[in-house]
């Protein structure tokens, strides 16, 4: 889908993205599996042990395997036998996984077409055709004013496999920027390499003309400046990928992309101050901003009525936000631009943009204009789960004793973002971890009501304790757009004290949505709707806001919210659309409420929202999905979301029948995250519908140090409170086996990057009651990479996991980290990890270091137990499966052949057929 101020991601089409066809991705699962030998043997690699100390801020600490982070040719080798032997053992599922491979093809049509939005005179989409392993974002012009089906010719905006074709077929794109007048298209490139080094592009819509802007050299975020797309704002970044400076490039002239060639080297500095910088006699790039301090990242934004333009910097405790008029040109920096002059401690600016609220550590604030007035969402005066308020944008000073409070922050609900249109500010909230939208009516800019109105009005809602189905889920922070996928993981998060959120009592029925007292309007959401993702919503003049809906068990659905008569509106399938049977029976519908579900295929599923209680009594949100008839009803109750409405299946729970009663242990898939106060996404993914079909029952874990109850949720789950995410995923474990949807030896525990810290503190608790582990780029070696504040992110993520230059923080640390907390002996359980050579955000050699040392512990305790070698295995296999260019994220060509073996290789171990 789209995605931004006409800012759109190939990771964020509205329908999910194919894998392309069977016939062109079963070939590479068969290779797969050929990699390996049938006679080799199942001995894991050997993995010297060579004795070394580690010291650090005064402290020293034993690391047989540090050896390993030196890289060469020895350590080259030791992941080549690694990927040998994990093949080796993920061969014996080879069966198994094609079998997963195909199930998750079959939950995507081949062809997708997202539902157009209009922005301007053009409506915008994305198609996936058959057989084409990339994306093509499309529009069309509509003509009169007329309905979608009366549009006019559809044109290529942006074609990614032909792209493939020139670069590789792994490239990916970042980001996406269109042009005010709708002419010119921006986008970076990646190779698909997996080093997240972006390269900027610019395509001319009307001729076609492709044009590499490789004076920029590496590029992070992006912004156009005037109306006529001849200036291009853009981040770039230092050797260590930090984005800290900010240029502008006349993107009128150049060469092209054929000429310049694919990859260029960057630009070099020709002279300082104000003076530009080039390549090879290109178009120059001038300075406009720098930031030196290693904890923040500079990205670029523009409001959503294209006034200003805004330079963000966010560390993970603090933000700071400096405005530039939005028809700024490179001519204007080049020729009207001041010397440099330091604008705060270590940032300066060559054009003196105008700062909003100097940074203050603990503080954040994202902005956003409408008819002269600024808004900003910001946890300022207190407002932990923040609140909305708004200065004219003409003050002499737009610091925070000027800002008048719009929406005070309410109790239970949290205000993840906000975005903006001429006659509505859009909340996007979350209420006792449920999704909300809600909208506050805006005249000439100014809100429609007082604050003192609003004030009371949310005192009134929350002492109602008004509860929303749903809602709205993160979309871009006001005045950013999206980056590169997983750029997010790098912005800003919130501060505050490690507290604990106490929700109602687990088991206490949730109450379902009411109406709406006046003023601020919330979005009459389906029950069902577990996760809302909103649309691009780029036009500013919309009287309408796209949202995407879905649930773990229901594939998602496209809706409009018609903000002035407030009725959700179902949409039909984009142009060219897949026949209904085959595009999940979509139809365009009015809606409240009681809005109907999602395709009739998943009235077998169910999902519910538990609580755990954790061991200082917080209660755990608990999000868990199965099929229907794994379970029966019984008094009492919990938020719970089966199938459709109406659906023909009796044995659908439909949206309040009570609290589950499981009639079997089953198999269970435990996921979780928990870091930087991210949310733990419960959307529809279509690699899990086999293993739900089959029988698993499907656990996501929303513990301490995510955002599913606010910022004072992550506050409790970060830095010295660390520990408190760990107790919760215990406790989400334990509740599982106390309600009798698993056992002991069924559970499998999935988590990536972050998340593996987590996942690994567990497996180190509780290896004797976990079946089998998936990590994937798992963060397990915390302590040794936090003490290289030469890696990239060290110093920047010091706010989340503490700075172990400090005796105390490098302790916490060291009680948290999964690599220095393997017991000396014991059986862990099958696990399967990942890493690449190319992963910038979690090195190589954490995961591998922690496969050799858990595999050290199984060993002695099979000597300990008087076992020889190759008899009955006390534990294991413990499995790494490097890749070589992989990066931090699976691309998602390969997402579906890479969850078919890994989660054959979970269901094999947990039933004991390994």
């Amino acid at each position: 889908m789209l995605a931004g101020l006409v800012s759109f991601s190939a990771a964020s089409v509205d329908v999910p993205p194919a894998a392309a066809s069977a016939a062109a991705t079963l070939p590479a699962i068969r290779r797969f599996w050929r990699s390996a030998s049938a006679a080799d043997t199942l001995s894991p690699p050997e993995i010297p042990a060579k004795p070394a100390t580690r010291r650090y801020a005064g402290r020293e600490w034993p690391d047989e395997y540090s050896w390993l982070e030196a890289g060469g040719p020895e350590v080259q080798q030791v992941l080549h036998a690694e990927r040998q032997h994990a093949c080796r053992w993920l061969q014996r599922c080879a069966h198994r996984a094609n079998e997963l491979h195909a199930a998750m093809l079959h939950e995507v049509p081949e062809e997708q077409v997202s539902v157009p939005e209009r922005v301007g005179g053009h409506e915008y989409y994305v198609e996936q055709l058959p057989g084409a392993p990339h994306p093509r974002y499309m529009r069309r012009p509509v003509l009169g004013g007329l309905a979608a089906d009366s549009a006019g010719a559809a044109e290529v905006v942006l074609d990614v496999n032909e792209l493939a074709a020139v670069h590789g077929e792994y490239v990916q794109v970042g980001q996406m920027k269109l042009s005010r007048c709708g002419r010119h298209l921006a986008f970076t490139l990646e190779a698909g390499n997996g080093e997240e080094a972006f390269h900027a592009f610019t395509r001319d819509l009307t001729t076609g003309t492709l044009r590499h802007l490789g004076a920029l050299g590496g590029v992070v975020s992006m912004e156009w400046a005037a109306d006529d797309g001849r200036t291009l704002l853009a981040t770039q970044p230092n050797e260590l990928g930090r984005p800290w400076r900010v240029v502008a490039y006349a993107a009128g002239g150049g060469a092209s992309a054929g000429s310049g060639g694919a990859w260029g080297t960057g630009g070099r500095w020709l002279g300082s101050g104000g003076g530009g910088f080039a390549a090879g006699g290109g178009p120059a790039c001038w300075p406009v901003f720098e930031e030196g301090d290693e904890r923040f990242f500079v990205e670029l934004g523009s409001t959503k009525d294209w006034s200003l333009l805004t330079i963000n910097c966010n560390s993970k405790a603090s933000s700071e936000v400096h405005l530039l008029p939005a028809d700024l040109s490179a001519h204007s920096i080049q020729h009207g631009s001041s010397p440099a002059q330091p604008t705060s401690g270590s940032r300066r600016s060559l054009l003196a943009p105008r700062l909003v609220q100097p940074r203050v550590s603990g503080l954040e604030y994202f902005v956003e204009h409408n008819a002269g007035q600024l808004y900003i969402l910001s946890n300022a005066r207190g407002a932990e789960d923040y609140a909305v308020y708004r200065v004219p944008a003409a003050s002499p000073s737009l610091a925070q004793e000027h800002w008048q409070t719009v929406v005070h922050e309410q109790p239970r609900t949290a205000i993840e973002d906000m975005d903006m249109t001429r006659h509505w500010l859009v909340l996007y909230q979350r209420v006792q971890g449920r999704q909300q939208v809600a909208t506050l009516p805006l005249r000439d800019g100014l809100p429609a009501v007082g604050a003192a109105q609003t004030e009371r009005y949310a005192g009134a809602a929350a002492g109602a304790g008004m509860q929303l189905a749903a809602g709205a889920a993160v979309a871009a922070r006001a005045g950013m757009q999206l980056a590169a996928a997983g750029a997010a993981a790098l912005g800003a998060e919130a501060a505050g004290a490690a507290a604990q959120h106490s929700p109602e009592a687990p088991g206490q029925q949730e109450q379902q949505q009411q109406p709406s007292p006046p003023l601020l309007c919330t979005a009459p959401l389906p029950s069902w709707a577990l996760s809302v993702v909103a649309g691009a919503n780029a036009d500013f003049d919309s009287p309408t806001l796209r949202l995407m809906l879905s649930s773990p068990v229901h594939h998602e659905a496209t809706f409009d919210w018609q903000l002035g008569s407030q009725t959700l509106v179902r949409r039909a399938g984009g142009p060219a659309a897949a026949p209904a049977s085959t595009a999940r029976q979509r139809q365009g519908s009015s809606m409240g409420a009681a809005a109907a579900g999602g395709s009739s295929r998943d009235a077998e599923l169910t999902w519910q929202r538990l609580w755990a209680t954790s061991a200082d009594g917080t209660a755990v949100p608990l999000t868990v999905a199965h099929r229907a008839d794994l379970v029966t009803q019984r008094s009492g109750g919990s938020d719970s979301g089966g199938a459709e409405p109406g659906s023909s299946s009796s044995s659908s729970m439909g949206g309040g029948g009570g609290s589950p009663r499981p009639v079997a242990h089953k198999p269970c898939l435990l996921v979780v995250y928990g870091a930087y106060g991210h949310c733990l996404p419960t959307d529809f993914a279509p690699e899990r519908l086999p293993l739900l079909r089959s029988g698993w029952v499907l656990a996501l874990a929303h513990v301490r140090g995510g955002g599913e109850l606010g910022r004072r949720w992550h506050a409790a789950g970060r830095g010295a409170a660390k520990a408190s995410s760990i107790a919760d995923l215990e406790a989400c474990l334990d509740h599982l086996f106390a309600a009798g949807y698993t056992r002991p030896s069924l559970v499998a525990l999935e988590a990536h990057s972050a998340g593996g810290l987590t996942a690994g503190a567990l497996l180190n608790r509780r290896p004797a009651d976990l079946g089998a582990a998936l990590l994937e780029a798992p963060f397990v070696d915390v302590l040794s990479a936090m003490c290289q504040p030469e890696l990239p992110l060290t110093v920047h993520e010091y706010e989340e996991w503490g700075n172990p230059q400090e005796a105390q923080q490098q302790e916490q640390i060291r009680r948290v980290c999964p690599y220095q907390n393997v017991r000396p002996a014991a059986a862990y359980p099958p696990t399967l990890l990942t890493c690449s050579l190319s992963d910038l955000r979690v090195p190589f050699w954490g995961p591998l270091k922690h496969a050799a040392r858990l595999r050290g512990s199984i060993a002695a305790a099979a000597a300990a137990a008087g076992q020889r070698r190759g008899q009955d295995r006390p534990g294991g296999p413990i499995l790494l499966l490097p890749d070589e260019q992989t990066g931090h994220f699976v691309h998602e060509r390969e997402r579906f052949t890479a969850k078919a073996q890994q989660y054959a290789f979970l269901e094999a171990a947990v039933e004991g057929r390994l």
